[in-house]
């Protein structure tokens, strides 16, 4: 998703609102890049479920609108332990930048 496409999804006069929305996303899409480079498949049951949570908003569903999001910070973290299980098994890159160090 880039900043163009951003504009496209969430649709508002608040260039304010979008504005934050898309830095809100950026450290999201940009780990979500480095999961596909690592063959992980794109995890578009999130979007599904922010989509839910926002449209249960719109209807004034302020209960069911939290409900879902607690649904869905609760699914996310299966996920993320699911590919943190995942990424921990790859082996160490060859060269690592001088300014990174390793973590014990």
């Amino acid at each position: 998703m880039t900043a163009q496409s951003i504009r496209g999804h969430f649709a508002t006069p608040n260039d304010r609102l979008r504005e934050q929305i898309r830095h809100n996303l950026l450290p999201v899409l940009a780990a979500e890049r480095v999961l596909r480079q690592l063959g992980l498949p794109d995890d578009r049951t999130a979007i599904t479920e922010h989509r839910l949570t926002v449209e249960l908003l719109l209807l004034d569903a302020v209960p069911a609108a939290a409900a879902m999001l607690e649904a869905h910070l609760a699914a996310a973290e299966r996920r993320r332990i699911a590919q943190s299980k995942i990424v921990a098994v790859l082996p160490e890159p060859r060269s690592i930048a001088p300014y990174l160090t390793r973590l014990e």
